[in-house]
């Protein structure tokens, strides 16, 4: 039974978020799946999935697991184009009784090693699709989204619905959302779409592959890249409304800016801020001014940027670094800014926009104490 070295590699690559688990000794193994045209391989920790396929001529057929963290250096180290798996029983004495045990000696152009197989009858087999649920074309411009909604999560220990990216229907509309309570990302998405949620280390599993099919499976999401299929157990928490947002946006009073320039003032300000980097956009007469100061360390500094508006603006501040973070979103470069207001008319946050980026809107919320 031989496996390509390569392939094992880019295996224990796609599968590096999922984490390792002591709940059940199967949850920090590997399953080997040997058929006469192909291998499968399977990890899963109970709440992630995946299974690869990889083909394989004229192997013998078997099914053993072995725990992952001794695998690994093995593959690491190999020496040659594949591995060779094949396993002995032998005896050994376990818990003062003598027992038959299965071996796995794995080797290499120029290694051997002996290691012995888990009890892969343990390891959980993958759900079926739910009968009620038709696949899902996903397309690029999708799993581009949801990599850049996974920065916009709220990661803590505690699990909240701010840590999720949400595929959600509101007002007829497929949208992706994600936020961390101070910023919001949310993209309008053309094409019909299931609803779902996916932790960011989800987003990033998925983001190497171009075309995805969608669907359920019991009580996970799954994701069908072809030869690789995911597995993520649905989240149980509602997504925080974000209808509200939608709401607020008014776009009759805008200001327009220039992406690059706003970037570059942005990095230089989080080069050398010591503090929370909220930077003061003021109207000047030149136009609109940049300015970031620190009283304590005697730190100052302001940059003229391009602006054009359609009403007599206020001075506004944002988070330099939640800016820098949604602006590296867009790829146009002509950008629209519209003051965002609560029920009560109290400017609270800042909608950035992009004709270049139909559907994409991302909300940054307003600072209001440095302002004078």
């Amino acid at each position: 039974m031989k496996i390509a070295v390569t392939e094992l590699r880019e295996f224990f690559k796609r599968t590096s978020k999922i984490k390792t688990n002591n709940i059940l000794p199967v949850y920090g193994s590997i399953l080997f799946e040997f058929t006469k045209e192909c291998v499968y391989l399977t990890k899963t920790n109970g709440f992630s999935f995946c299974k690869h396929e990889i083909e394989s001529e004229e192997n013998e057929e078997g099914i053993f697991a072995i725990e992952e963290k001794r695998l690994t250096p093995l593959v690491n180290n190999a020496v040659g184009e594949f591995i060779e798996f094949k396993l002995k029983t032998k005896k050994a004495i376990v818990a003062e009784k003598e027992q038959i045990i299965t071996i796995a000696v794995i080797s290499d152009d120029e290694n051997t090693s002996s290691i012995q197989v888990i009890d892969h009858t343990a390891f959980p087999s993958f759900p079926e699709q739910n009968k009620s649920s038709e696949p899902v074309y996903l397309n690029n411009d999708v799993i581009k989204s949801l990599n850049e909604a996974k920065s916009f999560c709220f990661v803590a220990n505690v699990e909240t619905s701010y840590s999720y990216v949400y595929l959600s229907k509101k007002n007829g509309g497929n949208f992706i959302f994600s936020t961390t309570g101070q910023i919001f990302y949310l993209n309008k998405i053309e094409d019909e779409l299931p609803e779902f949620s996916l932790s960011p280390e989800s987003c990033s599993m998925l983001l190497p592959y171009t075309n995805i099919m969608y669907y359920k499976a019991g009580n996970y999401n799954f994701f069908n890249t072809g030869k690789t299929v995911f597995g993520f157990i649905q989240s149980r928490l509602n997504p925080p409304n974000f209808q509200v947002i939608i709401d607020a946006i008014d776009r009759t009073d805008f200001i327009e800016l220039k992406r690059q320039q706003v970037i570059d003032f942005s990095e230089l300000v989080l080069s050398f801020s010591l503090e929370v980097p909220v930077v003061i956009f003021s109207f000047e007469e030149s136009g609109l001014v940049g300015s970031y100061s620190e009283a304590e360390y005697n730190v100052d500094t302001k940059r003229s940027l391009y602006v054009n508006k359609n009403h007599d603006a206020d001075d506004f501040a944002l988070n330099a670094s939640f800016t820098h973070m949604a602006l590296s979103c867009f790829t146009g470069e002509n950008l629209k800014g519209y003051i965002v207001r609560d029920n009560n008319g109290k400017e609270n946050s800042f909608c950035i926009e992009s004709e270049e980026n139909p559907g994409l809107s991302i909300v940054l919320g307003l600072y209001h104490t440095k302002i004078k």
